[in-house]
């Protein structure tokens, strides 16, 4: 019951503040600026002699994994894809705690760049390219302890979640399970699971279209969290099978983004 309520809660507080969320805009894009100047300062500090970016390393006591999950919202159509019968899919980026692995080979900064690639210059894939993080695909949870709380993280409007790896990273080594969504035509660049590659979609040019297309896509941002919240529900009673069955801790739930 106790997790029942603080989901519904979480539900209540999003509804509330995505009409309220297109007047934030400019109060965190002075935040979002500090953010990336400390990103692009700590990049700098991890540049290597051959060119290549290093991010910097976790602090907290658990190595790293991370997987990619592609969820379809079969209650939901997709408005902006051109194809009529297409349902709402949402990719989660999950990062979380494992035990240390020195040998282990670290991902892919961005997941399946080759397919991705098109929709970068070549400038863009190069430096994508050589930037290197420190989680493990698809390692095991950590055995201890029993369960993990969890974060869910929205990027920016044309963004992408590999770009807020270290932030990612960083909640992963200190216990949390945090997972950032991949909100097709929203996000810069998308891969779909049946292959298709979708970009964001072009939004109107006029101010009042602006504003009304950015209401809309806020709204579909908060239904797409709350469908990870329930994806994640039917995780911890095993009826999506992963490694986290009985791990998550939903009764322990934040929500961060950038706008």
């Amino acid at each position: 019951m106790r997790t029942h309520s603080s989901m519904a809660s979480i539900r209540r507080r999003l509804e509330r503040r995505s009409v309220l969320r297109w007047r934030m805009t400019r109060g965190l894009w002075g935040i979002a600026s500090l953010l990336l100047l400390w990103t692009c300062s700590a990049w700098t500090q991890g540049v290597s002699n051959t060119g290549g970016l290093t991010l910097p390393a976790p602090t907290g006591p658990f190595a790293v994994g991370r997987t990619i999950f592609h969820w379809t919202d079969p209650t939901r159509p997709e408005s902006l894809s051109r194809r009529p019968n297409d349902k709402r899919e949402v990719v989660v980026w999950l990062w979380y705690p494992v035990a240390p692995e020195p040998q282990a080979k670290t991902a892919p900064y961005v997941d399946r760049l080759d397919l991705l690639g098109p929709a970068f210059s070549k400038a863009d894939v190069q430096l994508l390219q050589s930037v290197q993080a420190h989680s493990v695909t698809n390692a095991a949870p950590a055995a201890s302890p029993s369960m993990f709380p969890v974060v869910l993280f929205s990027p920016g409007a044309e963004s992408i979640p590999a770009l807020y790896t270290s932030f990612c990273e960083e909640l992963a080594s200190r216990g949390y399970v945090v997972a950032a969504l991949d909100h097709p035509y929203d996000d810069a660049v998308v891969l779909l699971s049946d292959g298709r590659v979708v970009e964001a979609a072009k939004m109107p040019s006029e101010g009042r279209e602006v504003l009304s297309y950015e209401r809309k896509r806020v709204t579909v941002r908060v239904r797409d969290v709350a469908f990870v919240l329930d994806q994640f529900t039917r995780i911890g009673k095993g009826e999506i099978q992963t490694p986290f069955e009985g791990r998550l801790d939903l009764a322990h739930v934040g929500i961060f983004g950038h706008s």
